[in-house]
């Protein structure tokens, strides 16, 4: 029998982002099906989760594997009854510090079959389930490197990111942004989409990525300084904020719509058009984006709304 609770897929949910955004969803009254490959933290978020009152269940997913993403969904809805909403969060960035001419083919590889064909797996397997239900949506997680242009990139080797170490992450987020947007298409069928192109959270992909640059750098470098790269804010934010974003794409609070590409920053939401319209036109600032000042004239809440407090 069907429930009458909406039910959410999460991929990429054994820590970071998708594990709070589980909870998140759960405390809202959802029944969660988390997935990723590490089953000892998978399980210890359904714990919590029900620990909490809420109910989930999980199932060890490897996005690269089209026959996995395929048995995460039909686990789903074997458990519950269907699906009505996706968070496609899984994701993967390798050493970004390390110049491209070094990188190993496995990391390349991972790089661009986690999070891009992750994504697109994760579409593929999505669309029919969604459909039983008459409808829904997907929420897939990009990052503000998506939008990096040629003069950005200039302006992160000024910073020290030399040698394209990025490139494969950037690439691969870009075309995670292009799998949303061409998801328009099931649009007839009910289906919403939105690509969320977060910036730096305090998450384990953050924590990693700072003992890289500390190795690099010969000195630590603490994850929250890299907070100051982020487009809005100063700050490094709080992984749950992403979370309550999805919330409002899911239920339909949110003011953003279907098939927009959505900056997120802290609390803080934007039209990524402001950015990626730079891609290919750099702006006249050092980096070629939208500075602080203007990005924050953009800037409104988790459910898209204008902010009422100065940032």
């Amino acid at each position: 029998m069907a429930s009458a609770k909406k039910v959410c897929v999460v991929t990429g949910a054994s820590s970071g982002v998708g594990a709070t955004a589980a909870e998140t969803f759960a405390k809202a009254g959802m029944q969660v099906v988390i997935s990723a490959r590490r089953e000892k933290q998978l399980k210890d978020t359904v714990e919590k989760i029900i620990a909490a009152g809420g109910d989930a269940a999980y199932k060890v997913t490897d996005v690269t594997k089209d026959s996995d993403v395929k048995a995460l969904f039909d686990f789903a809805v074997e458990k519950y009854g269907g699906v009505d909403y996706v968070f496609s969060n899984a994701g993967y960035n390798g050493n970004v510090l390390k110049p491209l001419t070094e990188k190993p083919e496995e990391e390349i590889v991972q790089n661009l079959m986690i999070n891009t064909a992750g994504a697109i797996y994760t579409l593929k397997n999505a669309v029919p389930v969604l459909k039983q239900r008459g409808g829904g949506a997907i929420v897939f997680t990009s990052s503000i490197f998506a939008h990096s242009n040629y003069k950005h990139q200039s302006f992160m080797v000024a910073a020290g990111f030399a040698g394209g170490g990025a490139l494969v992450y950037n690439a691969s987020k870009a075309a995670v942004d292009t799998v949303s947007r061409n998801a328009g298409q099931f649009a007839g069928d009910g289906i919403r989409s939105y690509s969320l192109q977060i910036g730096a959270y305090d998450t384990e992909m953050s924590r990693n990525s700072a003992k890289q640059a500390s190795e690099l750098f010969g000195q630590e470098v603490p994850v929250e300084g890299f907070g100051a790269n982020n487009p809005i804010c100063d700050t490094l934010g709080k992984a749950e904020d992403v979370g309550k974003v999805a919330l409002a794409l899911f239920d339909g609070t949110s003011e953003w719509k279907s098939g927009q590409t959505i900056l997120v920053d802290n609390d803080c939401t934007a039209d990524a058009a402001a950015w990626t319209s730079a891609l290919d036109a750099p702006l006249g600032t050092d980096s070629g984006l939208p500075t602080k000042e203007q990005a924050k004239l953009l800037a409104r809440d988790v459910k898209g709304k204008m902010r009422i407090s100065k940032l």
